[in-house]
Order: C-alpha cells, then sequence, then structure tokens
C-alpha cells in the first residue's frame, strides 16, 4: 500500500492478471494526467501489490512529458488528496499507527514534491483530524430510566463531537426511551433492541450498526467525564497507540 501512497509505482514496470481488469474495471478516461494511479489504487483495494526487486525497466525523463503539464498540478494535487480522504481513522492508523502520523508520513513526501496544494490540503486535516474522527459509543440500557439519561448526558457533552450512539435496549421490557428525544436534537441516535440479552449479545448487536472509526462503551450505571474521548484520542494520536484505557472512580 505504501507503494501507492509514496508514489512508488511506475506503469512499465506493472504486470497484472487479465483477470484483475475484469474486477477492477478500466481506467478512468476523464483523467488525463493520473489514470494511471488512480487505476494502481483501485487495484490495491482488492488485490495486493507485490514489489519485485531489481531495476528491469529504464525510464527516459525528459521536459515534453505530461507531468511537467501546469494542467497536470491541478490533477495530481487532487489525486493525493483523493488518495489520503480514501482512507478512514482506522486505515490510516492500521498503516501509520494513528491518523496523525498518516498525515504526518504524507506530508514529508508531499512536501517533496510540486503539489502545494496538496500540501495545504495535508496541513489543513492534520489540524483536524483528531476532531474529524468519528466515535460510536455503545450504550447499554435495561431498565434504569435515570441511570440511561446520566450516561446519555456524559455523552452529549462530550468535548468531541463527532459522535454516534448506538443503544442497546437489553431489558426484559421495553424501557422509557422518552429522553432520547432531546439527545437526538444534539447527536446521531440509533436504538437496538435485544430484550433478555447478555452484555455480549447486545454488544457484537450493537458493533454491527456502528461506522464510527473507534468504539466506545458505556453502561446506564456509568458515565463519561466531559473530556473522556478528545482524551484519549489526541493522547493515541500522539503516540500512534491503537488501543487505550483510563483510570475511572
Amino acid at each position: 500500500l505504501l507503494a501507492v501512497l509514496r508514489g512508488c509505482l511506475n506503469g512499465c514496470t506493472m504486470l497484472i492478471p487479465r483477470k484483475v481488469f475484469d474486477a477492477v474495471g478500466l481506467f478512468d478516461e476523464k483523467l488525463r494526467f493520473t489514470q494511471d494511479y488512480d487505476y494502481w489504487d483501485r487495484v490495491e483495494e482488492q488485490f495486493p501489490l507485490v514489489h519485485c526487486p531489481g531495476k528491469v525497466v529504464r525510464q527516459r525523463l525528459h521536459p515534453g512529458q505530461d507531468s511537467h503539464k501546469p494542467a497536470a498540478l491541478d490533477e495530481c494535487n487532487a489525486l493525493w488528496l483523493r488518495l489520503i480522504d480514501k482512507r478512514g481513522g482506522a486505515k490510516r492508523t492500521l498503516i501509520s499507527g494513528s491518523s496523525l502520523q498518516f498525515l504526518e508520513g504524507m506530508r514529508k513526501f508531499i512536501a517533496q514534491t510540486p503539489y502545494g496544494a496538496a500540501l495545504a490540503g495535508i496541513d489543513d486535516r492534520m489540524a483536524r483530524c483528531v476532531q474529524d474522527t468519528k466515535v460510536s459509543v455503545v450504550l447499554e440500557v435495561a431498565g434504569d430510566r435515570d441511570g440511561a439519561e446520566r450516561a446519555l448526558t456524559s455523552v452529549v457533552n462530550q468535548s468531541h463531537k463527532n459522535i454516534e450512539v448506538i443503544v442497546v435496549e437489553r431489558g426484559d421490557a421495553t424501557a422509557d426511551l422518552s429522553l432520547l428525544s432531546w439527545a437526538k436534537a444534539r447527536l446521531p441516535i440509533s436504538v437496538l433492541h435485544a430484550h433478555g440479552a447478555g452484555r455480549s449479545e447486545a454488544r457484537n448487536l450493537a458493533l454491527g450498526a456502528c461506522s464510527g472509526d473507534y468504539i466506545a462503551f458505556l453502561g446506564e450505571d456509568d458515565a463519561f467525564m466531559p473530556n473522556k474521548i478528545e482524551m484519549q484520542m489526541a493522547a493515541m494520536q500522539r503516540v500512534g497507540a491503537l488501543v487505550s484505557h483510563t483510570s475511572y472512580y
């Protein structure tokens, strides 16, 4: 994957089975200068790219190449930002340890190129990478309305705002969820019913509905401090951690 994200691929070096074209499709004819890298990126989504050591292709460089034309700059700037934005927080973390470290690596590479607009776009994304990361909070409720309201309020009051809530109702009877009406005006909330289910079953059900890059769990007997998610997200980005935990009282 880094061969794609660090500009290490040359079309003349590729050897591709016919079935790959059948699966991925054809080159994007709207792209005049970046149709190759756009395609290698689409290939990588479905098939691993293997590097064969050894220099076995000679490339001639000359001023008339398409890559030197002014019109190529705009298309290349758009390409690199598109490649970055295609990778969500979880994928970035797997690649580089965290979204911030992923963006720092991309910035270091792009800084060696003439793609100034892409560099500015990366700087903007680095400034927003923590706050833009979506977190799914799984809230289990089993009948304690006051506890559920207290727990949900602690999520609504988080300093990190890109949050969705997956409420799993696992009590034997339908809980009073009228408290959700005010919270839905502030956060996206989904309600799943798992009457009589155990905690593992309820959580597994909720995980299937989560769309965030990170997951947090909360029970109706508990509450988050207002900076809980933001503090963990920022710490994980700084050190490149995949998973974090805090103290509790």
